[in-house]
């Protein structure tokens, strides 16, 4: 009975992580020097995928024979660099709902927050701001991970290098042109007009 609950508890936390083959496909020899955040213990370079998806800042990963098998987190992969007998992986980047404008790099909007939230990627910060009353936009920071910062207003534009944003874009209603009523022309009956009174004799 110990034996069934623990592969069932097993198989619940595996449900919540993200699956090996849903990562980007493992590259070898490639190290990504500097932002790490964390590493655990992996024989297989492959493992490292629900790894980094359960960490709260990891989105890459890199896989080294260290000690028997090592995954190094990494908040970011900026810089690529050759490291013989490594392998190296992402986690696939969630997709920003329609509702919004593209990503803006580096641009910030000063004040006007809501509340914050955490998620690792900006794409994420879109499903927040759904769920969160009078929010008309989002900027996400790496901060502590990575922040979502909510807001209600898009005043107080500024520049600030590494951040995201995205607003919300109105949506428009379209108003379907009047129709015009056309009136058919009246119809006329043919036939014989004929007259009241007949033609009378002349008297002699």
């Amino acid at each position: 009975m110990v034996t069934a609950r623990a592969a069932l508890l097993g198989l619940a936390l595996l449900s919540t992580r993200t699956n090996a083959d849903e990562c980007t496909n493992l590259i070898d020899h490639v190290d990504y020097k500097g932002h790490d955040v964390g590493s655990t213990a992996q024989p297989d370079a492959a493992d490292c995928c629900g790894d980094c998806s359960d960490h709260d800042s990891c989105k890459v990963w890199v896989w080294t024979k260290y000690h028997g098998g090592t995954c190094w987190f990494k908040s970011q992969g900026t810089e690529v660099t050759a490291y013989h007998g490594a392998k190296s992986g992402a986690l696939p980047t969630p997709t920003l709902s329609p509702r919004y404008s593209e990503l803006a790099d580096n641009v910030d909007y000063y004040g006007n927050d809501i509340s914050t939230t955490k998620q690792k990627f900006a794409e994420s910060c879109g499903e927040d701001c759904d769920n969160t009353d009078g929010c008309q936009l989002f900027v996400w920071t790496s901060h502590e991970g990575g922040t979502c910062w909510l807001k209600h207003s898009h005043s107080g534009q500024t520049d600030v290098y590494g951040v995201k944003s995205a607003y919300r874009v109105p949506t428009t209603t379209v108003t379907p042109a009047p129709t015009t009523m056309v009136n058919p022309a009246p119809t006329t009956r043919a036939g014989r007009l004929k007259h009241s009174h007949s033609k009378r004799a002349k008297p002699t």
